[in-house]
């Protein structure tokens, strides 16, 4: 149909686990221990600078030993980040995944949203709309951030 589809340039450290895309088009992407935000105009560049990095994980022989490998899934909604801890392709059955982390501002900053999750593992679903995330995972949870 004339369309041809291209890799992008980036140097992921890696596997690429997941992405999305923030409202001002810039792709969040979790690789190999880092969860990076790529601001649009910067894409088709190969590099990815120190300032794209904003989590890393799995730097201490402890992370690793407990399986914590990268961040997965990723979910934007408009300049709303959600994300979780994740094995990779490790797979462990030992992995405690540690829950949710937020970031309201387009990944300058996150909180952990743990609180009460009845369990942290990765979900099976995600919603996060009007300032409500429902989550699935082992049931229906929600959380109201007004």
């Amino acid at each position: 149909m004339g369309f041809t589809w291209s890799s992008l340039p980036k140097d992921f450290s890696g596997m690429v686990y997941s992405v999305g895309v923030l409202k001002n088009g810039n792709l969040v992407a979790a690789d190999d221990g880092r969860l990076l935000v790529i601001p649009f105009d910067r894409i088709d560049s190969p590099e990815v600078g120190q300032e794209m990095i904003r989590l890393t994980i799995g730097e201490s022989t402890a992370a690793a030993a407990c399986g914590h490998r990268t961040f997965k899934p990723v979910f934007c909604r408009g300049m709303d980040i959600l994300v979780f801890t994740d094995d990779g392709w490790n797979h462990s059955s030992c992995v405690r995944n540690l829950g949710p982390l937020l970031s309201r501002n387009g990944g300058k900053t996150f909180d952990w949203i743990v609180y009460d999750l009845p369990c942290a593992d990765g979900p099976y679903g995600i919603d996060f709309r009007n300032d409500r995330i429902i989550i699935g995972n082992r049931g229906i949870h929600q959380l109201d951030l007004k």
